[in-house]
């Protein structure tokens, strides 16, 4: 089972109510994409790279479909997948580093 770490749900909540202020809607979208996304990592977590950011081994990072410039970066411990955080790609990388030390 995918677990997700609070900081990293509320990163999701902001960029969806970022979106939704946007254009209608386009909230839910984003919603939608990133539930998709978390399915695919508990589904197949190996599929995704180790991070290029990280230097522990075990986080891994899947991209959202396009048009989303965002990630989930994912820590992979006794095979269950726990989602760090929900990172945007045009923003300071491995911000969320301190949530990886605490694991």
């Amino acid at each position: 089972m995918i677990q997700i770490d609070p900081e990293a749900g509320l990163e999701i909540l902001d960029a969806r109510d970022y979106y939704e202020a946007e254009r209608p809607g386009l909230g839910r979208n984003f919603l939608l994409a990133a539930d998709g996304l978390l399915d695919v990592i508990e589904r197949d977590w190996m599929a995704f790279p180790v991070h290029p950011f990280a230097r522990t081994p075990d986080v891994r990072r899947a991209h959202f479909p396009r048009p989303w410039p965002y990630a989930f970066a994912f820590l992979v411990r006794a095979q269950e997948p726990l989602v760090l955080a929900c990172e945007h790609l045009r923003r300071m990388p491995m911000y969320w580093a301190a949530r990886l030390r605490s694991r």
